[in-house]
């Protein structure tokens, strides 16, 4: 027997619904999940919170301050060799979020990074 529980997930809804198992808790709105899948399967889930910084000149929240947990958190699932990510970022804000670490994995890893947004009233969105 595995030490590790298999959970079969075939949509980003389900997978969503699964998260709060995996991780123990249900993410916040300022957090968002990476999950590294490796041939078919997660093999690696990390949790960060979003700590961008706004930035007065651009008017917007600098993608380098972001860069950072994001880089910690493929850094961290690199033993596990994903060839590629989905994240899933919740609330409000949770399209624009996903899309926007999406788009840093993929630029620090040149995997490929399917953006999930869960918002508040459940509803999940995958952004290709």
């Amino acid at each position: 027997m595995s030490e590790h529980p298999l959970v079969r997930v075939s949509t980003p809804a389900d997978l969503a619904s699964a998260i709060p198992y995996l991780v123990g808790y249900r993410p916040s709105d300022e957090q968002f999940v990476v999950a590294g899948v490796t041939g078919g399967s997660i093999t690696v889930l990390g949790c960060a919170t979003w700590e961008p910084s706004y930035d007065d000149v651009a008017r917007d929240y600098s993608r380098p301050a972001l860069k950072g947990g994001v880089v910690y958190i493929t850094d961290a699932m690199e033993p596990s060799e994903p060839n590629s990510y989905i994240v899933l970022a919740y609330g409000p804000h949770a399209r624009d979020r996903a899309l926007l670490v999406g788009s840093q994995i993929q630029e620090l890893t040149g995997q490929d990074a399917s953006p999930v947004s869960v918002e508040d009233d459940g509803a999940v969105s995958r952004f290709d």
